[in-house]
Protein backbone atom coordinates (compact mmCIF):
# COMPACT_ATOMS: atom_id res chain seq x y z
CA UNK A 1 0.00 0.00 0.00
CA UNK A 2 1.75 3.46 -0.86
CA UNK A 3 0.36 6.30 1.20
CA UNK A 4 0.42 10.18 -0.12
CA UNK A 5 0.69 12.76 2.77
CA UNK A 6 -0.48 16.34 1.44
CA UNK A 7 -0.60 19.46 3.33
CA UNK A 8 -4.41 20.42 3.48
CA UNK A 9 -3.70 23.80 2.82
CA UNK A 10 -2.34 22.66 -0.84
CA UNK A 11 -5.65 21.20 -1.47
CA UNK A 12 -7.64 22.41 -4.16
CA UNK A 13 -10.26 19.71 -4.69
CA UNK A 14 -11.00 16.38 -5.96
CA UNK A 15 -9.63 16.39 -8.92
CA UNK A 16 -6.56 17.56 -7.83
CA UNK A 17 -6.63 14.55 -5.30
CA UNK A 18 -7.38 12.20 -7.77
CA UNK A 19 -4.50 13.77 -10.16
CA UNK A 20 -1.98 13.12 -7.36
CA UNK A 21 -3.50 9.78 -6.56
CA UNK A 22 -3.00 8.45 -10.01
CA UNK A 23 0.21 9.45 -10.54
CA UNK A 24 0.84 6.88 -8.35
CA UNK A 25 0.07 4.55 -11.10
CA UNK A 26 2.96 1.69 -11.32
CA UNK A 27 1.65 -0.06 -14.72
CA UNK A 28 -0.98 -2.57 -12.71
CA UNK A 29 -3.36 -4.00 -14.70
CA UNK A 30 -6.92 -2.85 -13.76
CA UNK A 31 -7.40 0.62 -11.40
CA UNK A 32 -10.44 1.45 -9.53
CA UNK A 33 -11.82 4.69 -8.11
CA UNK A 34 -14.09 5.02 -5.51
CA UNK A 35 -15.66 8.39 -4.64
CA UNK A 36 -17.55 8.66 -1.31
CA UNK A 37 -17.54 10.69 2.44
CA UNK A 38 -19.39 8.02 3.44
CA UNK A 39 -18.76 4.14 4.89
CA UNK A 40 -18.43 1.59 2.19
CA UNK A 41 -19.44 -2.31 2.39
CA UNK A 42 -17.66 -4.62 -0.14
CA UNK A 43 -19.17 -8.35 -0.78
CA UNK A 44 -17.23 -11.60 -0.43
CA UNK A 45 -14.93 -11.97 -3.45
CA UNK A 46 -15.75 -8.26 -4.67
CA UNK A 47 -12.37 -8.58 -6.89
CA UNK A 48 -12.97 -11.42 -8.92
CA UNK A 49 -16.27 -10.79 -9.33
CA UNK A 50 -15.30 -7.34 -10.91
CA UNK A 51 -12.87 -8.58 -12.98
CA UNK A 52 -15.47 -11.72 -13.97
CA UNK A 53 -17.83 -8.84 -15.34
CA UNK A 54 -15.07 -6.76 -17.10
CA UNK A 55 -14.05 -10.17 -19.11
CA UNK A 56 -17.74 -10.55 -20.15
CA UNK A 57 -17.77 -7.51 -22.07
CA UNK A 58 -15.03 -8.29 -24.01
CA UNK A 59 -13.95 -5.04 -24.38
CA UNK A 60 -10.22 -4.14 -23.80
CA UNK A 61 -11.70 -0.17 -22.86
CA UNK A 62 -14.91 -0.80 -21.56
CA UNK A 63 -15.40 0.76 -17.37
CA UNK A 64 -17.72 -0.75 -14.82
CA UNK A 65 -18.93 2.29 -13.51
CA UNK A 66 -22.24 3.29 -11.24
CA UNK A 67 -23.75 5.20 -8.01
CA UNK A 68 -22.90 3.19 -5.10
CA UNK A 69 -26.23 1.24 -4.15
CA UNK A 70 -27.33 1.95 -0.24
CA UNK A 71 -27.05 -1.23 2.41
CA UNK A 72 -28.07 -1.10 5.78
CA UNK A 73 -26.66 -3.17 8.60
CA UNK A 74 -29.49 -5.14 10.20
CA UNK A 75 -29.91 -3.72 13.56
CA UNK A 76 -29.57 -6.83 15.65
CA UNK A 77 -26.23 -7.99 14.36
CA UNK A 78 -23.03 -7.00 16.77
CA UNK A 79 -20.54 -5.53 16.39
CA UNK A 80 -17.04 -7.75 16.66
CA UNK A 81 -14.42 -6.28 18.90
CA UNK A 82 -15.74 -3.04 18.36
CA UNK A 83 -15.39 -3.24 14.63
CA UNK A 84 -17.53 -5.05 11.48
CA UNK A 85 -15.94 -8.21 10.82
CA UNK A 86 -18.57 -10.75 8.13
CA UNK A 87 -21.59 -8.17 9.06
CA UNK A 88 -24.83 -9.15 7.46
CA UNK A 89 -26.60 -6.11 5.99
CA UNK A 90 -29.68 -5.86 4.15
CA UNK A 91 -28.78 -5.08 0.10
CA UNK A 92 -31.42 -3.68 -3.05
CA UNK A 93 -30.96 -5.91 -5.82
CA UNK A 94 -31.26 -3.01 -8.16
CA UNK A 95 -28.43 -1.31 -10.21
CA UNK A 96 -28.15 1.84 -11.13
CA UNK A 97 -27.88 3.11 -14.74
CA UNK A 98 -26.60 6.08 -15.47
CA UNK A 99 -28.79 7.45 -18.06
CA UNK A 100 -29.86 11.01 -17.12
CA UNK A 101 -28.73 14.35 -17.86
CA UNK A 102 -30.22 17.56 -18.56
CA UNK A 103 -29.80 21.78 -17.97
CA UNK A 104 -30.34 22.71 -14.55
CA UNK A 105 -30.07 26.18 -12.88
CA UNK A 106 -27.27 26.41 -10.09
CA UNK A 107 -27.05 27.71 -6.92
CA UNK A 108 -25.87 30.83 -8.99
CA UNK A 109 -28.90 30.65 -11.33
CA UNK A 110 -26.10 29.98 -14.50
CA UNK A 111 -28.02 26.62 -16.07
CA UNK A 112 -25.25 24.07 -16.19
CA UNK A 113 -25.37 20.21 -17.65
CA UNK A 114 -26.24 18.02 -14.64
CA UNK A 115 -26.75 13.90 -14.15
CA UNK A 116 -27.99 14.21 -10.75
CA UNK A 117 -28.12 10.91 -8.44
CA UNK A 118 -31.97 10.86 -7.66
CA UNK A 119 -32.23 11.28 -11.74
CA UNK A 120 -30.90 8.29 -12.84
CA UNK A 121 -32.32 4.95 -13.04
CA UNK A 122 -32.65 2.54 -9.94
CA UNK A 123 -34.41 -0.91 -10.25
CA UNK A 124 -33.79 -4.04 -12.09
CA UNK A 125 -32.31 -4.50 -15.31
CA UNK A 126 -34.92 -6.52 -18.35
CA UNK A 127 -34.35 -10.60 -17.73
CA UNK A 128 -31.98 -11.23 -20.70
CA UNK A 129 -29.43 -8.05 -19.69
CA UNK A 130 -28.87 -9.76 -15.85
CA UNK A 131 -25.87 -11.98 -17.17
CA UNK A 132 -23.41 -9.13 -18.48
CA UNK A 133 -22.95 -5.32 -17.82
CA UNK A 134 -24.77 -3.22 -20.07
CA UNK A 135 -23.93 -0.01 -21.78
CA UNK A 136 -25.02 3.55 -20.72
CA UNK A 137 -24.13 7.37 -21.70
CA UNK A 138 -22.08 8.26 -18.35
CA UNK A 139 -19.48 7.92 -15.94
CA UNK A 140 -19.54 8.43 -12.19
CA UNK A 141 -16.60 9.02 -9.83
CA UNK A 142 -18.38 6.78 -7.29
CA UNK A 143 -16.90 3.83 -8.43
CA UNK A 144 -14.95 3.16 -11.65
CA UNK A 145 -13.72 -0.17 -12.96
CA UNK A 146 -11.30 -0.41 -15.93
CA UNK A 147 -7.78 -1.34 -17.51
CA UNK A 148 -4.83 0.67 -15.97
CA UNK A 149 -4.27 2.58 -19.20
CA UNK A 150 -7.57 4.56 -18.40
CA UNK A 151 -5.26 6.12 -15.57
CA UNK A 152 -2.56 7.19 -18.44
CA UNK A 153 -5.14 8.22 -20.97
CA UNK A 154 -7.29 10.33 -19.16
CA UNK A 155 -5.54 12.14 -16.36
CA UNK A 156 -7.41 14.33 -13.71
CA UNK A 157 -6.73 17.67 -14.49
CA UNK A 158 -4.97 19.11 -11.89
CA UNK A 159 -5.59 23.12 -13.19
CA UNK A 160 -9.17 22.89 -12.39
CA UNK A 161 -9.90 23.97 -9.16
CA UNK A 162 -12.84 23.54 -6.29
CA UNK A 163 -14.86 21.76 -9.21
CA UNK A 164 -17.73 19.89 -8.02
CA UNK A 165 -19.15 16.39 -8.84
CA UNK A 166 -20.95 17.21 -11.50
CA UNK A 167 -18.32 19.11 -13.29
CA UNK A 168 -15.65 16.69 -12.72
CA UNK A 169 -18.01 13.45 -14.19
CA UNK A 170 -19.26 15.16 -16.85
CA UNK A 171 -15.75 16.24 -17.60
CA UNK A 172 -14.47 12.81 -17.46
CA UNK A 173 -17.46 11.33 -19.11
CA UNK A 174 -16.50 13.52 -22.18
CA UNK A 175 -12.52 13.14 -22.33
CA UNK A 176 -12.96 9.76 -21.86
CA UNK A 177 -15.78 9.09 -24.73
CA UNK A 178 -13.18 10.74 -27.14
CA UNK A 179 -10.34 8.48 -26.19
CA UNK A 180 -12.80 5.26 -27.23
CA UNK A 181 -13.68 4.36 -23.62
CA UNK A 182 -17.40 2.51 -23.01
CA UNK A 183 -18.76 3.07 -19.84
CA UNK A 184 -21.11 -0.29 -18.73
CA UNK A 185 -23.19 -0.66 -15.46
CA UNK A 186 -22.73 -3.56 -13.73
CA UNK A 187 -24.41 -7.28 -13.22
CA UNK A 188 -25.03 -6.40 -9.96
CA UNK A 189 -23.50 -4.48 -6.78
CA UNK A 190 -20.25 -5.35 -4.96
CA UNK A 191 -19.82 -2.17 -2.97
CA UNK A 192 -22.42 -0.42 -0.85
CA UNK A 193 -23.13 3.29 0.99
CA UNK A 194 -23.67 2.17 4.27
CA UNK A 195 -27.35 4.04 5.36
CA UNK A 196 -28.73 4.02 8.62
CA UNK A 197 -32.18 2.97 9.06
CA UNK A 198 -34.66 -0.18 8.97
CA UNK A 199 -34.94 -2.24 5.58
CA UNK A 200 -37.14 -5.42 4.59
CA UNK A 201 -34.59 -5.82 1.16
CA UNK A 202 -32.52 -9.27 0.95
CA UNK A 203 -29.98 -10.08 3.40
CA UNK A 204 -26.41 -10.48 2.37
CA UNK A 205 -22.70 -10.61 3.59
CA UNK A 206 -19.94 -8.06 3.18
CA UNK A 207 -16.45 -8.72 3.92
CA UNK A 208 -16.02 -5.32 5.84
CA UNK A 209 -17.25 -1.52 5.79
CA UNK A 210 -14.63 1.54 5.26
CA UNK A 211 -14.54 4.89 5.33
CA UNK A 212 -15.34 7.01 2.23
CA UNK A 213 -12.38 8.69 0.75
CA UNK A 214 -13.05 12.38 -0.41
CA UNK A 215 -14.90 15.28 1.14
CA UNK A 216 -16.39 16.65 -1.09
CA UNK A 217 -18.17 19.25 1.57
CA UNK A 218 -14.42 20.74 2.08
CA UNK A 219 -13.27 24.26 1.99
CA UNK A 220 -10.30 25.36 -0.49
CA UNK A 221 -8.48 28.42 0.23
CA UNK A 222 -6.11 28.42 -2.81
CA UNK A 223 -9.18 28.02 -4.85
CA UNK A 224 -10.90 32.10 -3.70
CA UNK A 225 -12.02 33.43 -6.95
CA UNK A 226 -10.86 30.89 -9.15
CA UNK A 227 -13.63 28.92 -9.29
CA UNK A 228 -15.82 30.19 -12.28
CA UNK A 229 -11.95 30.61 -14.38
CA UNK A 230 -11.71 26.37 -14.15
CA UNK A 231 -15.50 25.68 -15.15
CA UNK A 232 -15.28 27.82 -17.78
CA UNK A 233 -11.55 26.09 -18.68
CA UNK A 234 -13.59 22.86 -18.24
CA UNK A 235 -16.68 23.62 -20.57
CA UNK A 236 -14.16 25.00 -23.07
CA UNK A 237 -11.75 21.68 -23.34
CA UNK A 238 -15.05 19.29 -23.69
CA UNK A 239 -17.11 21.74 -26.56
CA UNK A 240 -19.66 22.47 -24.11
CA UNK A 241 -18.49 26.08 -24.88
CA UNK A 242 -16.77 27.59 -27.96
CA UNK A 243 -13.48 29.25 -27.31
CA UNK A 244 -15.74 32.76 -29.46
CA UNK A 245 -17.92 32.55 -26.21
CA UNK A 246 -15.26 33.28 -23.64
CA UNK A 247 -13.00 36.26 -23.56
CA UNK A 248 -10.05 34.35 -22.36
CA UNK A 249 -9.52 31.01 -20.58
CA UNK A 250 -6.48 29.19 -18.79
CA UNK A 251 -5.13 26.82 -21.93
CA UNK A 252 -2.61 25.32 -20.01
CA UNK A 253 -1.91 21.52 -20.90
CA UNK A 254 -4.56 22.03 -23.20
CA UNK A 255 -3.67 19.26 -25.43
CA UNK A 256 -3.11 16.56 -22.61
CA UNK A 257 -6.40 17.34 -20.75
CA UNK A 258 -9.27 17.96 -23.92
CA UNK A 259 -10.76 15.64 -25.85
CA UNK A 260 -8.57 12.58 -26.94
CA UNK A 261 -8.21 11.48 -30.95
CA UNK A 262 -10.41 8.43 -31.25
CA UNK A 263 -13.93 9.65 -31.05
CA UNK A 264 -14.90 13.64 -31.73
CA UNK A 265 -17.25 14.98 -28.95
CA UNK A 266 -19.97 15.91 -31.17
CA UNK A 267 -20.47 12.23 -31.67
CA UNK A 268 -21.62 11.88 -28.03
CA UNK A 269 -23.62 15.03 -28.42
CA UNK A 270 -25.43 13.84 -31.05
CA UNK A 271 -26.00 9.93 -29.74
CA UNK A 272 -27.18 11.14 -26.51
CA UNK A 273 -29.12 14.29 -27.34
CA UNK A 274 -27.14 16.85 -25.67
CA UNK A 275 -27.61 20.26 -27.29
CA UNK A 276 -24.86 22.74 -26.03
CA UNK A 277 -25.54 25.71 -27.95
CA UNK A 278 -29.06 25.25 -26.54
CA UNK A 279 -28.92 24.27 -23.51
CA UNK A 280 -31.19 21.35 -23.81
CA UNK A 281 -31.31 17.61 -23.55
CA UNK A 282 -33.62 15.06 -25.31
CA UNK A 283 -35.39 13.25 -23.03
CA UNK A 284 -36.42 9.49 -22.68
CA UNK A 285 -32.54 8.47 -23.18
CA UNK A 286 -33.12 6.27 -20.22
CA UNK A 287 -35.86 4.36 -21.31
CA UNK A 288 -33.76 3.77 -24.45
CA UNK A 289 -30.68 2.84 -22.35
CA UNK A 290 -32.50 0.91 -19.56
CA UNK A 291 -34.53 -1.22 -22.05
CA UNK A 292 -30.98 -2.64 -23.10
CA UNK A 293 -31.69 -1.17 -26.70
CA UNK A 294 -28.57 1.47 -26.63
CA UNK A 295 -26.81 -2.06 -25.61
CA UNK A 296 -28.10 -3.83 -28.67
CA UNK A 297 -27.71 -1.13 -31.15
CA UNK A 298 -23.96 -0.08 -30.04
CA UNK A 299 -22.61 -3.23 -29.25
CA UNK A 300 -22.87 -5.00 -32.93
CA UNK A 301 -20.37 -1.98 -33.71
CA UNK A 302 -17.24 -3.36 -31.58
CA UNK A 303 -13.83 -3.55 -33.09
CA UNK A 304 -12.81 -6.78 -34.09
CA UNK A 305 -9.31 -6.29 -32.17
CA UNK A 306 -11.67 -5.44 -28.72
CA UNK A 307 -10.24 -2.02 -28.54
CA UNK A 308 -13.75 -0.22 -28.26
CA UNK A 309 -16.96 0.44 -30.22
CA UNK A 310 -16.62 2.15 -33.55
Amino acid sequence: VDIYELDPEMNTGATFLRHIANRMYRGEYFAMQLGTNTKIAVAPRWDEELINQFEATNNEMAIITTLLSDARIRSHEARSGGSFSDVAIEIKENRITLCHASYERDSENARRLLHLRENQVDQEPPSSKRSRPMLQPFWSSEFSFSRGHFVLNVPYDPHLCAVDQQDEELSMTLRAFTHGYDFYTPTNGMMFRLVTGSSTNKGSKTNGVFSGLINEDADYPMCDGKENKSRIRLNVLTEMKSEDDVPSWDETDKELFGAGPVRQLKKFFSCFGVHVRQLITEQKLCDFVVSGNLHDEFVGNMRSNGMGID
